[in-house]
């Protein structure tokens, strides 16, 4: 898949985690604040590199929907950061919301990834 494995992998492993850190929120805890910046900043770093590359065209609408998903996925992150710093209960659910929306996508890209696998065994 032109997606690297890898970067999926980490992607899912780096959302998983701020899955895991929410569920017990330590605003007031910097292990925790640490914790939570170095998702974000791996999720951004996904996006950065994803934004970047050049897809052959038989791949052309996997990787659009799946920088899609990075896009709300990163603009989540941003707010998130400036959760921490402001403590403001609406950028956090601005936040969630577009995770959420970052979630669907990233399923529909999963799903045509599916499709391209069956398509071309």
């Amino acid at each position: 898949m032109f997606q690297t494995t890898d970067q999926v992998t980490t992607l899912s492993n780096a959302l998983t985690e701020l899955v895991e850190l929410f569920q017990n929120p330590q605003i007031d805890n910097d292990q925790w604040k640490r914790k939570l910046a170095t998702q974000i900043v791996i999720i951004q770093k996904i996006h950065d590199e994803a934004i970047k590359l050049d897809p052959p065209s038989s791949q052309a609408q996997i990787h659009h929907k799946y920088i899609q998903a990075l896009e709300y996925y990163n603009d989540s992150t941003y707010l998130l950061s400036q959760w921490l710093d402001e403590q403001d209960p609406n950028l956090f659910d601005q936040a969630t919301k577009k995770m959420v929306i970052g979630a669907q996508l990233f399923e529909e890209a999963t799903a045509l990834v599916l499709e391209f696998e069956e398509t071309h065994k």
